[in-house]
């Protein structure tokens, strides 16, 4: 489009798009102009994303980083429950927790003793992509566990935390991922 690109009011839908035949990225919208607006929750087909490059004043369609593009782009060997650079934290963890895949990373979220509180950050491309579900689980024996707190995949939040009483009986408390992600 040359000219003016004014995007107010508008929708995006994109239906469908054949796997074996799409190049990315797609550029689905340019304009040589300024622009108004934007496109307001875009519905796009699973494991798709819609990029504005502000330079090139272009919208297009870009294939979600999810587990396993993550894993390729990586090296990660031993897929979602190996841990490829052996610090003992399975590589689905390491990507939705946004941890270092090449290096150990010590611990994987934080405790504060006088409020009770665990929290856990999550990775940006997890939370955007959708294929994590995040579950904080507790247990007052180590053998039965009770979800918490979950965060289905697509809560935008940036972390999930919960608070242990700290003047209670003893409460015990571990993080649950899992991927909706299908291997290629």
């Amino acid at each position: 489009m040359n000219g003016d690109l004014n995007l107010t009011g508008s929708t995006l839908v994109v239906s469908e798009i054949n796997p074996a035949t799409f190049t990315e990225p797609a550029v689905i919208l340019t304009y040589t102009g300024t622009l108004t607006g934007d496109f307001p929750e875009p519905t796009l087909p699973s494991g798709m994303t819609l990029e504005h490059n502000v330079t090139a004043k272009e919208f297009r369609l870009v294939r979600s980083v999810d587990f396993y593009a993550w894993a390729a782009a990586n090296s990660i060997i031993g897929g979602p429950h190996g841990d490829s650079d052996n610090d003992g934290i399975s590589n689905l963890v390491e990507y939705a927790l946004a941890l270092n895949p090449a290096a150990s990373d010590g611990q994987t979220g934080s405790y504060h003793p006088a409020t009770g509180e665990i929290s856990f950050n999550k990775r940006q491309d997890a939370m955007d992509n959708g294929d994590i579900t995040y579950v904080i689980q507790t247990s007052s024996d180590l053998v039965s566990w009770t979800p918490d707190v979950t965060h289905a995949a697509g809560n935008t939040s940036t972390t999930i935390s919960t608070t242990l009483t700290v003047d209670g009986p003893k409460k015990f408390a571990r993080l649950s991922v899992t991927t909706s992600a299908t291997a290629p």
